[in-house]
C-alpha cells in the first residue's frame, strides 16, 4: 500500500533486461504527467466515470465514520461562513490557526483506511472520539462569531427554505433567503393522516409501504406488487472492502414489525414504528407535512449483528436507463441495467447527497444525510444502511446510528426538481446565531443551479475568499452579490489571481461552463 522499498528498486534493476518483461523506469509523477502533456493530442481519451470495480463495501463499511465526516465538513463550512461575516461585519478576530488545526485534523481522519471503515477497532474508538471533540471545537467557534452577529436563525445555505417550527406550543411557517435570517409568520395548515395536497401514503399492518400515490399527477410510484421500506437482512460473509456480488440472491430476512402508531399534530403526520431483528432494534419515523412531496425517514438503529447486511428499498415506477448521482461539486449518470460487464460491476455505486431517477417529465428521488451506498438495477432505488463485518475491524458498527433518508417525487428532470438544492436542505440545517438582529441576504446569486460552497478568509490574510460550482451541468451567467464588496478578483484554488471583475453595487457577473467550479476573492 505504500510507496517503493528497496526491494521493490532492486526487483525492477535485476528484471530491466529480461525477455518478454516491459522494461520499467521509476520516476517522478510530475515527469510523467510531462510526458504525457507533450503528446496529449495522440491519446485516446475516456469519457464518464473512472469506475473501479471492487470495494463497494467501503461506502458503508463504519457507517459512524462516514457521517461524522460529512458532519465535520459541514459544520466547518458553517463556522467559517459565520466567521467571515462576523469579521466583515463586527471585526471579529478570523481564527485562521484554529481553523487550520482542525481542518487539518480532519483532513487526517480522511486517511484512506479510516474514511472508508477498512481500518481496525481501535483507530475507530479513537477517531469517533475525536470527531466528537473536533465538532464541539466547531461549534464552540461559531458559537463565538455568532454572538457577535446576534443574527437569529440563520441560513446558510444557497437556496430559500420554508418550514414548518414549533415554538411555546404554537406553529409556525420560518421563511429564510438564502445567507439570510429566518421570519416567523403564524402557521394554521394541519394534516390529518398519511396524505397531503401531493401524495397519499399507504402502510400495511407490518410496517412495509404499499403505495405511493401522486395525487397531483395521478400515478402510482411503486412498482404493482411490489412494497417498499421493508427493513431486509442477507447474509455478507465479506470483509469491510468488499460486497457480495450476489447478496440479492442469497436466502432474506426481514426486521419484525413489534409496535407503531400515527401522530399527527399541525402541520405535521408522524407513523412511529419498532422493528426487531434478533438481537437488533430499529425505531422509525415516517413524517409527512402540510404542502411537502417529500416523505422524511427519520430512522434510528441500536445494530447487534455480525456478517449481516441491512438494507432498504423502494421498487419505483419509472422508466429510464440511467441515474444521476449526485457527487461532489455536480452530479452523474449510471446505468440501471447490466447489459455489459461493465455495467454489472456497478451492482453498488457511490452517492454523496441523492440518487434520482428520472423519466420525461418527472421522477423520483432517495436523499441522504450520511449513508452513500446504493443499488439501482431495474430502477430500484435500494439503500444500503448498514453491514457488520469482522475484518479487519471486529464488530464493525455495532451499536446505536441515527440518519435520516428521504424519498422526494417532483416534477421534470432532477434539475426542474431541484433535487441539489432538496439535499442541500436536509444536510445543512439552519444555524442558531442569537439575539434579535437581522442578516438580509449576505450572499445572493441570480441562478439557482449556481451552489455557494464555501466563504472563508483568504490564506494570506487579505480579503475572504468564496467557491460556487454550477450543479445540474449548464452553462449559465450569474449575478453574484456579497454584501458590502468593493474589489474582486477570480482566482485559482489555490487563491492566485487570474483575471480582475469589475464590481457594480456589490456585485459582479460570472460565467460557468456546465460543472465548473469557480474561486473569487474579495474585499
Amino acid at each position: 500500500g505504500g510507496g517503493p522499498g528497496r526491494e521493490h528498486l532492486e526487483r525492477l534493476i535485476r528484471s530491466r533486461n529480461l525477455d518478454r518483461l516491459p522494461p520499467v523506469n521509476p520516476g517522478k509523477a510530475l515527469e510523467f504527467f510531462e510526458r504525457l502533456e507533450k503528446n496529449a493530442d495522440k491519446y485516446a481519451r475516456w469519457s464518464g466515470e473512472l469506475y473501479f470495480e471492487n470495494h463497494q463495501g467501503t461506502y458503508t463499511t463504519q457507517s459512524r465514520i462516514k457521517k461524522f465526516n460529512r458532519k465535520a465538513e459541514i459544520a466547518m463550512r458553517n463556522c467559517e461562513i459565520v466567521c467571515s461575516i462576523a469579521a466583515r461585519e463586527k471585526g471579529f478576530e478570523y481564527p485562521a490557526a484554529e481553523l487550520e488545526r482542525i481542518w487539518k485534523r480532519i483532513l487526517f481522519l480522511q486517511f484512506h483506511d479510516i474514511l472508508p471503515g477498512s481500518s481496525i477497532k481501535c483507530v475507530y474508538d479513537e477517531a469517533e472520539a475525536e470527531y466528537a471533540v473536533l465538532i464541539k471545537e466547531i461549534e464552540e467557534i461559531t458559537h463565538r462569531a455568532g454572538k457577535m452577529i446576534a443574527g437569529g436563525n440563520f441560513n446558510p445555505t444557497s437556496v430559500e427554505r420554508k418550514e414548518y417550527v414549533r415554538s411555546g406550543g404554537k406553529w409556525y411557517m420560518s421563511t429564510a433567503k438564502p445567507f439570510s435570517t429566518a421570519k416567523l409568520s403564524p402557521a394554521t395548515d394541519t394534516i390529518q393522516g398519511l396524505e397531503n395536497e401531493y401524495i397519499r401514503l399507504t402502510i400495511d399492518t407490518d410496517g412495509a409501504i404499499s403505495s405511493i400515490y401522486d395525487k397531483q399527477y395521478g400515478r402510482e410510484l411503486l412498482k404493482s406488487g411490489t412494497r417498499a421500506n421493508r427493513f431486509t437482512i442477507y447474509p455478507d460473509d465479506a470483509d469491510a472492502w468488499e460486497l457480495p456480488t450476489a447478496y440479492n440472491d442469497r436466502p432474506k430476512d426481514y426486521f419484525r414489525l413489534t409496535s407503531s402508531q400515527l401522530v399527527t399534530n399541525g402541520p405535521k403526520a408522524i407513523h412511529r414504528s419498532e422493528y426487531v431483528y434478533g438481537g437488533s432494534k430499529i425505531n422509525q419515523d415516517v413524517i409527512m407535512t402540510s404542502g411537502e412531496r417529500e416523505i422524511v425517514f427519520k430512522t434510528t438503529v441500536d445494530w447487534r449483528e455480525t456478517s449481516k447486511l441491512l438494507r432498504t428499498s423502494f421498487d419505483i415506477d419509472i422508466v429510464c436507463s440511467e441515474a444521476i448521482c449526485g457527487i461532489q461539486f455536480g452530479q452523474l449518470k449510471r446505468p440501471t441495467h447490466s447489459n455489459t460487464s461493465w455495467e454489472s460491476a456497478k451492482f453498488e455505486v457511490c452517492a454523496n447527497r441523492y440518487v434520482d431517477l428520472c423519466e420525461n417529465g418527472y421522477g423520483v428521488a432517495m436523499l441522504s444525510d450520511s449513508k452513500y451506498g446504493f443499488n439501482i438495477k431495474g430502477n430500484v432505488l435500494d439503500l444500503c444502511i448498514l453491514r457488520s463485518p469482522m475484518w479487519p475491524g471486529v464488530d464493525a458498527d455495532k451499536g446505536i446510528h441515527e440518519f435520516v433518508y428521504t424519498i422526494y417525487p417532483h416534477p421534470g428532470d432532477t434539475a426542474k426538481g431541484g433535487v441539489a438544492q432538496r439535499a442541500e436542505l436536509l444536510n445543512i440545517p439552519m444555524l442558531e446565531l442569537g439575539g434579535n438582529g437581522e442578516i438580509s441576504e449576505y450572499i445572493k446569486v441570480s441562478a439557482e443551479n449556481i451552489v455557494v460552497e464555501a466563504m472563508k478568509r483568504a490564506e494570506d490574510g487579505n480579503g475572504y475568499v468564496m467557491r460556487l460550482y454550477e450543479a445540474y451541468g449548464s452553462d449559465t451567467s450569474a449575478l453574484v452579490s456579497v454584501k458590502g464588496m468593493k474589489t474582486c478578483v477570480l482566482t485559482d484554488m489555490l487563491e492566485n489571481p487570474l483575471k480582475t471583475l469589475d464590481v457594480s453595487k456589490d456585485t459582479v457577473k460570472l460565467h460557468f461552463k456546465p460543472f465548473e467550479i469557480q474561486t473569487v476573492r474579495f474585499n
